[in-house]
């Protein structure tokens, strides 16, 4: 086995292809240029890195040459960075994602895991949320993320030597995760003694799942043929908190004053307003359980003390890919 990770110096990708080099798993990096050479310290100089654009189709070909797997993780995220700039975003996430399996047909590779979003659901009818629920994304990110799992299905169905697995990730954070994100916002304001700002009224809830777990999803529907041709959720239920009590909760654990939390009723100072905010949303990780036997198993409390202990490498990107 060998495994290409694209996005893979990005939140994700790094903790992935450090899992899978411990495991002995021999794996290469296709991520861009700036973003490789910001975490060089973190890849180290044992893994095989590819720099390049997954809109560049020789630069990706090149790098998916020889490899057994692709777990495809480079895509344009935030709501910030793609409603801002919706053509980007959909050439990315659909014109790159063809890229990947066109690069992975040429090259015969064996599987590809596709990062796909809970975005896809949107506001879900009912909770907690399973594969089988309607998918309703609200953005242009769920939108191109449902194209890209068609995508994958299809170019699976062509060729059927590419067997898929589609990963429906809920709300992944670590150490590595870029400022825009709320958990990584949230952390440096508090830090810098700045207003901790929520959009609404912060009863918002989501399920938080942190990166080790999220990467032991990837691995077992990686090397699992019971996986191949599905959808599975990966999150942590458990995690399920109000986004006003998870800035109470970092406050507390920087034992700091919850007065820097002040709300935007109104949604001012952002570009998410009411109408493609989603209210409550969590997995049902039934599917992952049975089928993978996949477990999450880190706390929202421990998995924020391990991020704040690490906030100082916490870095703010431009408006392009990244990796999931």
């Amino acid at each position: 086995m060998k495994v290409l990770v694209t996005g893979g110096a990005g939140n994700i990708g790094l903790t992935l292809v450090k899992t899978l080099q411990e495991e002995g798993i021999e794996t290469c990096i296709f991520d861009l240029s700036q973003q490789i050479e910001l975490n060089q310290e973190r890849i180290g100089t044992n893994v095989e890195c590819f720099s390049g654009s997954i809109l560049d189709e020789k630069s990706i070909r090149k790098a998916i040459k020889n490899c057994t797997h692709v777990v495809h993780l480079a895509a344009a995220l935030g709501v910030a960075n793609t409603e801002a700039n919706k053509l980007k975003c959909l050439e990315i996430n659909i014109k790159g994602t063809e890229n990947v399996l066109n690069a992975c047909v040429v090259e015969r590779a064996e599987k590809i895991v596709f990062a796909s979003s809970s975005e896809t659901y949107g506001e879900p009818l009912k909770t907690p949320i399973s594969e089988s629920d309607i998918t309703q994304g609200k953005t242009v990110y769920a939108v191109t993320k449902l194209a890209g799992e068609e995508l994958v299905k299809a170019y699976s169905e062509k060729y059927p030597f590419l067997d898929h697995t589609i990963l429906r990730f809920f709300n992944v954070f670590g150490p590595d995760q870029v400022g825009q994100f709320v958990i990584s916002k949230f952390i440096q304001n508090a830090k810098e003694n700045k207003h901790i700002v929520i959009n609404g009224d912060g009863n918002q809830e989501r399920a938080y799942c942190y990166v080790d777990d999220a990467v032991k999803g990837i691995i077992m529907a990686m090397k699992s043929d019971k996986a191949n041709s599905e959808v599975i959720n990966i999150g942590n239920p458990e995690n399920l908190i109000s986004i006003d009590n998870l800035a109470r909760m970092i406050c507390q654990i920087l034992d700091i004053d919850d007065s820097l939390i002040k709300k935007d009723i109104h949604y001012e100072n952002t570009d998410r307003d009411s109408s493609r905010e989603i209210f409550k949303r969590y997995p049902d990780i039934s599917k992952a359980k049975e089928m993978l036997g996949y477990e999450a198993t880190v706390s929202l409390k421990d998995a924020l003390k391990e991020v704040i202990e690490n906030s100082n490498n916490i870095k703010i990107w431009p408006n392009t890919e990244h990796g999931e």
